[in-house]
């Protein structure tokens, strides 16, 4: 860990070490083992139970195999004491932020907090999350923002210049609304004390790597096993995404007319032409598409250039410029626009993390 880049909240106990002459040796070490953290869950109205679950399975399992409570954690809602997930279970909450904030009810330190959000939230609301996070963070807490939360973090400022990751469902609102902050498709990323997570299964890594961090590799790969999962999944390990060839296609016309779409990349064909070399109308094409690809032709017809293009910055080193050209991309300029607000990057950013 370079020293020069910590936050000075991380920096639990710094030791000088003088091994013979010469400048002395800095090193960082980890948080008493014996400390319990305390980690605060704020959840609003639809939060993904999931999200919430691995996460806290993750905690709890690190317990027992601690032997001790290493975490302890309560619920805190953004407004009413019961907040209903988006499975329709409710959670009683303890406190709200309102009166958290004041330590008014249940109130304990938090080490961590983690900010459960899959729907958007009023302004009203917001304002007062906002306070609150920033309190949170003032007092030394890792903020960590899941599925929609991360979006929560980036509309209460704590992602401006910042690298974030963000699940891709999300991706396009993100890229639009907050151009400042440094989003990609990861499982999730830390940025000092501010942590995002695309949420689902992704938290129970981003949980595995918290505890890693807080009681040692041993405890993890016990967390592990009992997970039965291989390992951790890194932090940079790219999102999963759906594409167009994800799709099922049992009407032979769409078939047809997807095979058209593959073969006419650098040229796309105009819908109507389309139409008609599948011996279709273009509303019939229309149709076709919206009911079996749950999409419009032209958005599929993009996606199909776009995964082209993604294909061909991973495995080919044709100048950036050249592929824009040959999957049917009149500028750079535009090709940049559209692969972001599909990707959530640039194409040069694509070639460098395939290059990473």
């Amino acid at each position: 860990m370079n020293i020069a880049t910590l936050d000075h909240s991380d920096i639990r106990n710094v030791v000088l070490r003088f091994d013979g002459p010469g400048f002395p040796v800095v090193t960082v070490e980890a948080p008493a083992r014996g400390k319990t953290l305390g980690v605060t869950f704020l959840l609003s109205p639809g939060f993904c139970l999931f999200s919430v679950s691995a996460a806290m399975e993750a905690f709890g399992t690190a317990n027992r195999l601690a032997g001790r409570e290493a975490y302890r954690w309560r619920f805190v809602s953004v407004d009413a004491r019961q907040v209903e997930s988006d499975a329709g279970i409710t959670i009683e909450c303890g406190t709200d932020i309102a009166l958290d904030r004041h330590g008014i009810g249940a109130s304990e330190p938090a080490d961590i907090v983690f900010v459960a959000s899959d729907r958007p939230v009023s302004p009203a609301v917001m304002g007062r999350v906002k306070r609150y996070l920033h309190g949170m963070y003032q007092r030394g807490a890792r903020i960590v923002g899941t599925g929609r939360g991360a979006l929560l973090l980036a509309e209460a400022g704590f992602l401006d210049g910042r690298r974030c990751a963000v699940h891709w469902q999300h991706l396009p609102e993100f890229d639009q609304r907050y151009p400042k902050a440094d989003v990609d498709c990861h499982l999730y990323e830390s940025s000092g004390r501010v942590i995002t997570c695309a949420g689902q299964t992704a938290s129970l890594d981003l949980a595995m790597n918290l505890v890693r961090q807080d009681l040692g590799a041993d405890i993890a790969l016990q967390l592990c096993n009992h997970h039965v999962v291989e390992q951790v999944r890194p932090a940079r390990h790219r999102q999963r995404r759906p594409d167009t060839s994800s799709i099922e296609i049992t009407n032979p016309r769409l078939g047809a007319a997807i095979a058209l779409m593959k073969a006419n990349l650098a040229e796309p064909l105009p819908l109507v032409q389309l139409a008609r070399r599948i011996g279709m109308s273009r509303r019939q094409v229309e149709r076709l598409f919206e009911f079996e690809g749950q999409q419009a032709p032209a958005r599929f017809y993009l996606h199909v250039r776009l995964e082209q293009a993604q294909k061909l910055l991973q495995t080919t080193d044709l100048p950036i410029v050249d592929i824009g050209k040959t999957c049917g991309f009149i500028s750079a300029s535009h090709f940049s626009k559209c692969y972001r607000k599909r990707f959530g990057h640039s194409p040069k950013r694509e070639r460098e993390q395939d290059e990473d």
